[in-house]
């Protein structure tokens, strides 16, 4: 386009006309193409100048959606504002535009431009607002509470369901989000992990799964709310059920391995070898079930709160040290290299607990770490946290199955972790006391790879 030979293409005209974001393009009174931007050139996939002296009210693509009528008009003096899917004949694909037209004011110059058109690229824009409409449209329909909060707690997103359960909880009109959702919505964002928490709500219990989505300059939780009463109601009575049931097999299961241990001792008679190695069998699966029955008993204690910490701040190497010791003869056995390197750091916790956990996360390792396999304790000070991992060389744990790690009774279907014995219960009792001192417990593991078991504790 040459400056001289048209009037309204001044410098600033040239600047425009080569560098916007938008697609433009001139015709002359016939609708020749005069004129074809690089950004109109990139939307239509071809060369400027195989554009220009095309008569675009002839293009069969633009008749298709009306436009060669809508050029006609243009030229003739009317603008026009319109929005088209198109299907480019030259980059072979279709787009949702917006044209508008804008008359240009006859100079009496010979092939000069009419019509300018402005043209954008709105398909994606279209595609996420439809999108957006039938996200609007499935809040409004559905039955359960749905939110989008922000790490601060701000609500972007909130459907009527939620927005009357909220409003109630906080007994106020655009109400913020309840505070026992606040901090685990930040910490959902911080670690991008998935967190839910229980609210009582009425004579009801409403699960909250709080999902982290993670974008490049910011990012945001989707809530999801769902009525869970009656499932709690079933996991009390199975609690309650197991603990009576737990408490009746304890005692008789009790004197029974105490009489099979007098027997095996020749307290009452000498026995052959088939039947003492009848009677150990007998022992070893009387002491698994007595286990069993300890454990599930724990976990009712934890779970009814009739359990209380009493905290103290002292040094955790002498007592993971204590723990490392007290296991280490199993670890020589099993031909198992046990490293630990004591390092200083003081926190707040029950010492026999926080023995008891560092234990059966060392007893675990070495159940799943195979001879000449190596187990390490670490310890760390990070960013206010002391942090403990128990660290092996075993099977790995896939990522499906470490979704089931920490619940109660879940089984993992896995050929090497089901030959091994004990309840599975342990990293639940495990991470509950933790979270009972105030710290978090989680798992960093590639099967085959071995697993990393982490403690975090808070130093103050």
């Amino acid at each position: 386009m040459d400056a001289a030979d048209n009037p309204i293409a001044d410098q600033l005209y040239v600047d425009i006309f080569l560098h916007s974001p938008f697609g433009i393009y001139t015709l002359d009174q016939e609708g020749v193409i005069t004129s074809f931007n690089p950004k109109m050139a990139e939307l239509s996939g071809d060369k400027s100048e195989n554009a220009v002296g095309l008569n675009a009210t002839h293009l069969e693509s633009y008749k298709t959606v009306g436009l060669d009528k809508l050029f006609l008009r243009g030229i003739a003096g009317e603008p026009f504002d319109t929005e088209v899917e198109y299907a480019s004949h030259l980059a072979n694909k279709k787009t949702i535009r917006h044209y508008r037209g804008i008359p240009i004011e006859d100079r009496g110059i010979v092939s000069q431009a009419r019509l300018l058109l402005i043209v954008e690229d709105i398909t994606e824009r279209k595609l996420i607002e439809k999108e957006l409409k039938k996200f609007a449209q499935f809040t409004a329909e559905n039955t359960n509470p749905l939110l989008r909060v922000t790490a601060d707690g701000r609500i972007l997103l909130i459907n009527k369901v939620a927005e009357e359960i909220i409003q109630q909880l906080q007994g106020v009109q655009n109400p913020n989000l309840p505070q026992p959702l606040v901090d685990p919505v930040k910490r959902s964002l911080m670690e991008g992990k998935t967190y839910s928490v229980d609210l009582p709500f009425q004579d009801k219990v409403i699960m909250f799964e709080i999902v982290p989505v993670m974008q490049a300059d910011a990012g945001y939780a989707n809530v999801y709310g769902r009525d869970v009463t009656e499932e709690r109601n079933m996991q009390k009575i199975k609690d309650q059920f197991l603990s009576i049931t737990s408490h009746e097999l304890r005692t008789p299961m009790t004197v029974i391995r105490g009489y099979i241990e007098l027997m095996l001792q020749g307290r009452v008679g000498d026995l052959n070898e088939k039947q003492r190695g009848f009677l150990q069998k007998v022992l070893d699966n009387t002491k698994s079930l007595i286990e069993f029955v300890n454990v599930t008993l724990d976990i009712n204690k934890l779970e009814s709160g009739a359990v209380s910490l009493n905290l103290e701040q002292v040094d955790l190497s002498e007592h993971i040290s204590k723990s490392v010791e007290g296991i280490r003869n199993l670890f020589d056995e099993g031909k198992i290299n046990l490293v630990y390197e004591p390092v200083s750091i003081v926190a707040p916790i029950e010492p026999p607990q926080f023995e008891r956990v560092i234990t059966n996360l060392l007893s675990n390792a070495l159940k799943f770490t195979p001879p000449e396999g190596i187990v390490t304790v670490l310890t760390k000070q990070q960013e206010g946290n002391a942090i403990i991992g128990v660290k092996d060389t075993g099977v790995g744990i896939s990522e499906d199955d470490q979704k089931l790690l920490f619940q109660k009774y879940a089984q993992i279907d896995n050929a090497w972790i089901s030959k091994m014995r004990g309840t599975g219960l342990g990293l639940v009792i495990s991470k509950d006391l933790i979270e009972k001192m105030n710290g978090k417990m989680w798992v960093e593991s590639e099967l085959g790879q071995g697993s990393t078991f982490y403690i975090s504790l808070p130093i103050e």
